[in-house]
């Protein structure tokens, strides 16, 4: 499979992604500034520690926080109806896991057709 960057998705794929390979990816956690709760400091960081291990060892990887929606998705999430995250703005609920599992399922059946098509005999 081919480097794929700049996807408005948060899919990266590896040279060397197979199914033998393992995965990475964290989403957003809220923590109190003051007095508002909003992304934790680090989790910007920690993305893009992981998406760099992963371009490095061929792991594929996805970016949960982007995918989600960026900073602040939990905040967001808790306070939503039906409640995708708790209220503790680290854990998805049920719903929540549902949720952002079929946005990943869809994704990665849409990568891998596309991925077909490119393999596919000329």
């Amino acid at each position: 499979m081919a480097l794929t960057t700049n996807r408005p998705s948060g899919l990266q794929v590896t040279p060397r992604c197979e199914p033998r390979h393992g995965n990475s990816c964290v989403g957003d956690r809220g923590a109190k500034d003051g007095t508002e709760i909003v992304t934790m400091r680090g989790v910007p960081a920690i993305v893009k520690m992981q998406r760099n291990l992963a371009r490095k060892h061929g792991l594929l990887f996805y970016d949960l926080f982007w995918g989600m929606g960026g900073p602040n998705t939990m905040l967001r999430f808790a306070h939503q109806r039906p409640r995708l995250a708790n209220t503790d703005y680290t854990h998805l609920t049920h719903e929540g896991g549902k949720v952002v599992g079929i946005m990943m399922a869809k994704l990665f059946l849409q990568e891998q057709a596309s991925w077909r098509l490119k393999k596919k005999p000329q």
